[in-house]
């Protein structure tokens, strides 16, 4: 399995680049890939959903909730992914 971890910023790229390989089993790949805040996040969660068709993959958005109510900002992000792959696994 593949997991593919979507960033809001690249100070979480450099925490999870260094949590991940301590926490995940070996045979676990993962790949973080930062943006420049929230809007250039949600901006290429198209392109980053539809282009990811390999087998295996899953992928992780991680946002901050600021000001927002975590559970709205959840519901939003879920909408955008269903909207965007047509299908999602809720965890």
């Amino acid at each position: 399995m593949k997991l593919v971890f979507l960033l809001e910023e690249q100070s979480m790229k450099y925490f999870l680049d260094g949590l991940l390989p301590r926490i995940l089993p070996e045979e676990i790949q993962f790949v973080t890939i930062p943006h420049e805040g929230k809007s250039d996040l949600q901006k290429s969660l198209t392109a980053k959903l539809q282009g990811g068709n390999e087998p295996d993959v899953r992928f992780v958005v991680v946002q901050d909730q600021d000001s927002n109510d975590c559970r709205e900002l959840k519901e939003k992000l879920l909408e955008l992914c269903i909207y965007i792959t047509g299908a999602i696994q809720k965890i």
